[in-house]
């Protein structure tokens, strides 16, 4: 596998694609495995159950995706059709891998490039005084 420094950016940009899909299906599954289990535990942490608990933190992927289309999620009323419901639901993994790979990509060539910076083609750190 190559280092972090030999990697091009095209690379760079695959990889936080893979990584953001990843994280997304990973989310994905996970909250609907918890919705088809129902969540019966009573535990409680600061008024929130645990299942609760775990369903924000496992929706952080999706996050992105959801605060996009969250109009759409106010225009769904108890009359809308499945059509009308699932479009929007549908929506929030695709826009969500899309930003997040964006973001994954950014910060990775952020600090990538603020790396390479302090680096000689030696890969020590060469401090100017």
């Amino acid at each position: 596998m190559a280092s972090d420094n030999e990697m091009t950016s095209k690379e760079r940009f695959r990889r936080s694609c893979i990584y953001a899909l990843i994280a997304v299906t990973a989310s994905s599954a996970a909250l609907l495995v918890m919705a088809f289990l129902g969540g019966h535990v009573t535990a409680k942490v600061s008024g929130l159950s645990v299942t609760d608990l775990a369903s924000y933190i496992l929706a952080i992927p999706l996050v992105p995706g959801w605060l996009l289309i969250r109009g759409m999620f106010d225009k769904v009323g108890s009359c809308s059709s499945l059509d009308q419901i699932l479009g929007p639901i549908l929506l929030v993994p695709v826009i969500s891998v899309l930003i997040d790979t964006g973001l994954i990509f950014i910060i990775w060539e952020f600090f990538h490039r603020k790396m390479s910076r302090g680096l000689g083609s030696d890969n020590i750190l060469h401090i100017d005084r």
